[in-house]
């Protein structure tokens, strides 16, 4: 069992370190040295910002700036690189590296990633480039008592516990900006407005800001103890509190550290097998894997950093699986992680509800994700929205001791039974194929001939209205003809009785002159 002690003192400086701090050549830095003015884009220069850290502006135009370029790159100096790319001198770049930007004028590398992202306007450029950027990168040192346990943690992670000692009631942005790019090897942290006994102890003439790195070294009498004796940040001979000289500063720091052999412990922790400290992308990890009943060994107690466990509605019906998955393996290969003994898995909790219900997650908060370390038997899940840079901020803040971890239910990480059937499972969610078809032409069929039946029996209802409305005209006719008939037969038998009494009369009279 390691202990840990620190020491304040007015000689407070690894003599090793301060004489390579005060004296040591300029680190091999990289071609784009000067991260707050504009980088101009060449076939030796894109390879770098492509693989560099910091998310990346592209301007792509036939000139090799743009008006307020250098003000931009100053303004997001070790947030976000800012470059231009001549499409015309470039021409063949853009061609061999199959740079597409449409109607693009600026291209976005995010953080983490290589690929470009087009926008039409810097605005938009800008926040996308942003927003990419990790949170939480910087851990919270909120008193003396808590500097123990932040050069504990970041030992045990195998980074160099540097403190920012200041007055501002936030964490700085100039440290969150070498978090950004110094956070695989260097743990940051930051005391804000620190009591002035202990501004006193730090030996450190001038008063705060103050920033430390803090040197483990083993007890000479073989305890195992390690103590940390903190290395200044010298304005003497590094300059004012920039970005540009701590972040310097830092790079010789951990170069030194590794000339120490301090980052040797990470091979030591994965088994002895070589692993680059530095280089982006040399270091072997596997593939994020479901975890089943074939991987029963998969977050064993025995196992060494920590599981990562994605927890996901694993079911044909959930159309953002692949979308969620991606988001993990991003967060699995992110700069901010290389170097870190990280196990990525994910459970299908459709097929294992009882995984999620020992950790006492249900289907209405996926997805979610948990960081479990097996060795601690502790563990914490992920709150927030499932994003790349939010899960990445998470796994940090577990690292770094600035989320709160709890106690493994009891029995540790359940093993995947091997009589979940995950293929019945997900059958028994489909629909059959009779509810598909009455879902879907049956009832379109249906409802037609409905329809078709419904207007059939409304044009016979108006077939027959219209045959009895007839019927009635035709009886109102009969009868109108049948009293106009009756009417001319009735005068008729009149004019016929008239003229046969005019004809008697006329009979009449003939008759009595004759005699």
């Amino acid at each position: 069992m390691l202990g840990f002690t620190t020491r304040f003192s007015g000689s407070c400086l690894v003599a090793s370190v301060v004489v390579a701090l005060a004296a040591a050549a300029q680190p091999a830095t990289p071609k784009i040295t000067d991260l707050k003015k504009l980088a101009v884009v060449t076939a030796d220069t894109y390879d770098e910002l492509i693989s560099t850290k910091c998310p990346v502006i592209f301007h792509l135009s036939k000139e090799d700036t743009f008006e307020g370029a250098n003000e931009l790159a100053k303004e997001l100096e070790g947030f976000v690189r800012v470059a231009s790319l001549n499409t015309e001198t470039q021409a063949d770049l853009i061609k061999s590296k199959n740079i597409e930007a449409g109607d693009s004028e600026w291209l976005v590398k995010e953080f983490g990633k290589e690929a470009l992202k087009g926008y039409l306007d810097l605005a938009a450029a800008r926040k996308a480039a942003e927003a990419s950027n990790p949170t939480g990168l910087v851990s919270p040192v909120p008193d003396q008592q808590a500097i123990q346990a932040f050069l504990t943690k970041a030992y045990q992670n195998v980074k160099i516990p540097t403190i920012l000692f200041h007055d501002k009631d936030e964490i700085p942005s100039l440290l969150t900006r070498l978090a950004l790019w110094m956070g695989d090897d260097v743990e940051f942290g930051s005391f804000s407005k620190p009591p002035e006994d202990l501004v006193k102890g730090l030996g450190v003439p001038g008063g705060i800001p103050v920033l430390l790195a803090f040197i483990p070294q083993e007890d000479k009498d073989g305890s195992g103890r390690i103590q940390f004796q903190p290395a200044a940040y010298d304005k003497s001979k590094f300059g004012a509190f920039k970005f540009k000289n701590l972040f310097k500063f830092s790079m010789i720091l951990r170069a030194e550290m590794t000339q120490m052999g301090f980052y040797k412990r990470r091979e030591e922790a994965a088994g002895g097998q070589q692993q680059p400290v530095q280089p982006k992308g040399d270091t072997k990890t596997q593939p994020l894997f479901e975890y089943t009943a074939d991987t029963v060994d998969a977050c064993a107690k025995d196992k060494l950093g920590l599981c990562i466990i994605g927890i996901f509605d694993g079911s044909p019906m959930n159309d953002g699986k692949e979308a969620q998955l991606e988001v993990l393996r991003e967060v699995q290969n992110a700069p901010s992680n290389k170097g870190r003994i990280l196990h990525f898995m994910w459970v299908d909790l459709t097929c294992h509800p009882s995984f999620g219900a020992h950790f006492g997650v249900s289907g209405d908060t996926l997805p979610t994700v948990l960081a479990v370390s097996p060795k601690k038997q502790a563990w914490a899940q992920h709150f927030g929205a499932f994003e790349a840079n939010k899960v990445a901020g998470f796994i940090g803040g577990v690292l770094s001791g600035r989320n709160r971890i709890d106690k493994l239910p009891e029995g540790g990480v359940p093993v995947i039974s091997a009589e979940d059937n995950c293929t019945a499972v997900h059958a028994s969610l489909m629909p059959t194929e009779e509810e598909e078809d009455i879902n879907l032409d049956d009832i379109l069929k249906e409802m037609q001939e409905e329809a078709s039946e419904k207007e059939e029996a409304r044009a016979n209802d108006m077939e027959a209205l219209e045959a009895a409305a007839v019927d009635a005209e035709m009886d109102q006719k009969r009868k109108r003809a049948a009293a106009e008939a009756a009417r001319m037969s009735k005068v008729s038998n009149k004019n016929i009785k008239k003229k046969k009494k005019k004809k008697t009369k006329k009979k009449n009279k003939k008759n009595k002159d004759e005699l």
